[in-house]
């Protein structure tokens, strides 16, 4: 089943690396053919379980109207961008126009470069640090050169709330290489021995220019280097700022610190920065929204955690700490070059949306069914929420109207098409957690389910599946046309996920019409298909001869 998702995800603009795993998306051409079987052009077809309005995008491509409830506000914000991609003209300026926005004295970019200015080894130029290499080992070794044997070396990492301590952490500007590289305690509880830089990259422009390239340079790192890597940049208040946007049960705040605990000093000043041009300046939404999915795909790759650009690295949070390992030799990432590989890649991600299969689209939003029915809208969107079934279950009733005013006749949806919800683990909800607090802020944060983090290392039942897709459907009934479907496109687990998907539509009050495991070769691990409440099934087809085709199916 991994292979079928890997190799349907190998289509041109299909997802982003940061949902790959936390909310993989159907097969488009899978799609595409149930959208043609079961509904018609001018249909709504509705997705209960987005994961980044995949489905919405193709019904629209297909002549249909769309209504979608993403699974989380992280897969809203992919929805925005999926359905309403951004000219590449105006996203381009939009990013060039942050670099150059005025930070201090200087702009954006050279603000943050400053915090990693280093000397070209080569020529002695000025030049900008891109990642910086540090070491427990060699910190280990130097430590055994310098003190008796025995001793011991430790710190509180909880005494002082606004700064954690750790490689990176505020020193005296005025002491030495020697004292400034002192060890400490991370905050991050796995992290219990402190590193030293032993290796730089950076590009200069002048040895570029001379030798004709401007291929990543190595070099070690010189004094300079050292003291700058560990001096005060202000990274106290940056801690506060951004802790704010990380929403816990009472007892988290040691999480939190954790999470933060993953980036130096200098690189919570510099996401911070990033973070407050993006916020604070006045943009068109599917804009905005590119520019924090650049921003996503910058976080954990510049983090303690990150295995190189354009790679993902996972977050597994259990028991209020972090559970995945940090190894000994880890990098420091310039937050600015990584938010410029996040940005490539969300611009190679918007180019592919309009040039790929389903070509350019743009979605035109609405509030409610009613917009989609009578407006101009073609989408809705909005946040799977309890709330959110209660509000769609509401919205079937009768609006009051006034005195010999006829009654519009209420938007039916023709097809419910999608994947069941993606059973809840710990892996996945860290994901949601981590980049939600980062990229959306605290409000987003706070429709998750948060007490689970500080709770052991879990993975839902197939239970929590059916009941949770029993709920949703529901909720969705009174809106279903008589020869409505539901078509739910299974994406693994074998029988289990067959039978809690029927089991869901079943104690829902629909009928089951079909329900098979894929074949070999097919991208899903099967389909269970549905008909609502007091539905009814199209007539079998026949032959010439008036003899029903295929006796054991509904149409």
């Amino acid at each position: 089943m991994a292979g079928r998702l890997l190799q349907s995800q190998a289509e041109p603009g299909f997802t982003l690396p940061a949902y790959e795993r936390l909310a993989p998306p159907p097969p488009p051409s899978l799609l595409s053919a149930r959208l043609e079987a079961n509904s018609a052009p001018g249909d709504i077809v509705a997705d209960l379980h987005g994961r980044g309005g995949w489905v919405a995008r193709t019904a629209i491509d297909r002549q249909r109207r769309a209504f979608s409830l993403e699974v989380s506000p992280l897969t809203r914000l992919l929805a925005e961008v999926v359905l309403r991609p951004p000219d590449l003209r105006h996203l381009d300026a939009a990013f060039g126009g942050l670099a150059a926005s005025p930070r201090g004295e200087s702009s954006l970019k050279l603000s943050i470069g400053e915090l990693f200015a280093t000397k070209c080894a080569t020529c002695g130029r000025s030049s900008t640090i891109e990642e910086l290499t540090w070491s427990a080992a060699a910190r280990d070794a130097q430590d055994a050169g310098a003190r008796p044997a025995g001793g011991n070396v430790s710190a509180d990492a909880d005494a002082d709330p606004g700064a954690d301590a750790g490689p990176g952490a505020s020193a005296d500007p005025g002491t030495t290489a020697e004292s400034a590289a002192a060890p400490v305690l991370a905050a991050v509880p796995v992290l219990a021995a402190a590193a030293v830089p032993v290796r730089k990259q950076y590009r200069c422009t002048v040895c570029r220019d001379q030798q004709g390239g401007g291929e990543l340079r190595t070099a070690p790192p010189d004094d300079t280097d050292l003291r700058r890597a560990r001096r005060e940049v202000g990274a106290a208040a940056a801690r506060r700022r951004l802790r704010e946007r990380f929403p816990v049960p009472e007892g988290g705040d040691q999480l939190v610190r954790s999470i933060l605990g993953l980036h130096t000093d200098r690189q919570l000043v510099g996401l911070l920065a990033i973070l407050d041009r993006i916020e604070s300046d006045l943009r068109a939404a599917p804009v905005e929204s590119a520019l924090r999915l650049a921003f996503l795909h910058a976080v954990l790759p510049a983090s303690r955690l990150g295995a190189g650009p354009g790679r993902i690295p996972s977050l597994k949070i259990a028991g209020g700490a972090i559970r995945t390992a940090i190894p000994d030799t880890w990098r420091e990432r310039n937050p600015w070059v990584a938010f410029e590989d996040g940005f490539r890649t969300v611009r190679s991600f918007v180019q592919r949306l309009e040039s790929g299969a389903l070509g350019p689209l743009e979605a035109r939003l609405g509030s409610d069914l009613r917009t989609l029915a009578e407006g101009p809208a073609t989408a809705v969107l909005r946040v799977m929420t309890p709330s959110a079934l209660v509000t769609l279950a509401e919205e079937a009733r009768e609006p009051a109207r006034e005195p010999g005013v006829a009654a519009p006749a209420r938007a039916r949806i023709r097809l419910v098409l999608g994947q069941p919800p993606a059973r809840f683990s710990q892996e996945r909800l860290a994901a949601a957690y981590h980049g939600t607090c980062w990229a959306l802020g605290r409000e987003a944060a706070a429709l998750l389910p948060l007490e689970p983090l500080l709770g052991p290392a879990i993975r839902a039942p197939w239970s929590w599946q059916a009941a949770t897709l029993r709920r949703s459907l529901e909720a969705v009934a009174p809106h279903l046309a008589r020869d409505g479907r539901v078509v739910l496109l299974l994406e693994s687990g074998g029988p289990e996920a067959l039978v809690a998907a029927a089991l869901g539509g079943v104690g829902a009050g629909y009928r089951l019409v079909e329900a098979r495991l894929a074949e070999p070769d097919e991208e899903v691990g099967g389909i269970v298909e549905l008909i609502p409440p007091g539905g009814i099934l199209p007539p079998p087809a026949r032959s010439r001869g008036n003899q029903v085709l295929d006796p054991g199916s509904g149409g």
